[in-house]
């Protein structure tokens, strides 16, 4: 099964991210504890698309994207 911190899990997200967003740059991801994770991206141009390209959706989880801000992670 896996949740939000199981490598397999993390490891598929960012297979389909990276694939589903068209990015042109790398991503990076890590687990920050909880449901957080962070996704690192290569270009802020890349990030800002995403953030608003609307809801993000992985295998039936709603994946609501913010800006990281010391006070969240």
């Amino acid at each position: 099964m896996g949740g939000f911190r199981s490598a397999p899990f993390l490891d598929s997200l960012k297979s389909r991210a990276q694939s589903n967003w068209m990015l042109r740059g790398n991503l990076r991801s890590a687990p920050l504890g909880g449901p957080l994770i962070l996704f690192e991206f290569e270009d802020v141009a890349e990030a800002k698309r995403v953030l608003h390209s609307g809801v993000k959706w992985f295998k039936g989880k709603c994946l609501l994207l913010d800006w990281w801000k010391p006070s969240v992670g």
